[in-house]
């Protein structure tokens, strides 16, 4: 499976062209999915108690890293049925089963991203600055913490982003282009509900 995977990483095309003409398996995109909630709840966790905070109430543990997980898990539905509806209206010929294999294995990046975004706080931990403000003390990162941050998280959602896109293109048979736009579709989708729950339109 480890070769597999990295495969997928390296050679995504080579990956998800030798899938599509075998079965079904939605075993391993399950794990993924799954390591991605539990990579975010340890990576907050392994944060907290670096930074020095109040540690987590242990009974809080477990409903945490559920909501994480289940969070995960509704992401993913998210994912494989706006790219299956939109490969589907973009001519594409793939089957909803390929569909929510190919988006779990092309959301690998964001299992990584945690220990990615994990490693740079860390980095930038021992940087911070204390600031004392109306009597009490907060600590604030460099200016270029926000930048760097950013760039990470970029980086990952790109990478899972160009997965989706080869995976769709083989699944179903459509051109870059095409793949392109369906991938751009859930982008749009998702950066929709984030402006909608900031501004309380969504829950």
């Amino acid at each position: 499976m480890l070769t597999d995977l990295r495969d997928l990483l390296l050679h995504p095309s080579a990956f998800f062209s030798r899938i599509g003409s075998g079965q079904s398996d939605l075993i391993v995109p399950i794990i993924i999915v799954f390591f991605i909630g539990v990579a975010g709840f340890v990576s907050n966790i392994l944060y907290i108690y670096a930074e020095g905070s109040v540690p987590m109430d242990a009974s809080s543990l477990l409903p945490g890293l559920l909501s994480l997980v289940a969070r995960s898990f509704t992401d993913w539905i998210l994912v494989f049925v706006i790219l299956y509806l939109a490969a589907r209206v973009l001519s594409g010929s793939g089957t909803l089963i390929k569909t929510v294999q190919v988006s779990g294995y092309g959301m690998l990046p964001l299992a990584i991203l945690p220990v990615a975004g994990l490693t740079v706080n860390l980095v930038y931990l021992p940087l911070r600055q204390q600031i004392y403000s109306f009597g009490s003390v907060r600590y604030a990162f460099p200016v270029h913490y926000p930048i760097v941050s950013f760039f990470v998280w970029c980086l990952f959602y790109f990478w899972s982003s160009y997965l989706l896109m080869i995976g769709i293109r083989h699944s179903h048979q459509v051109s870059t282009g095409k793949a392109v736009i369906a991938v751009f579709a859930v982008f749009f989708v998702f950066i929709v509900m984030m402006y909608g729950r900031a501004y309380g339109i969504l829950f």
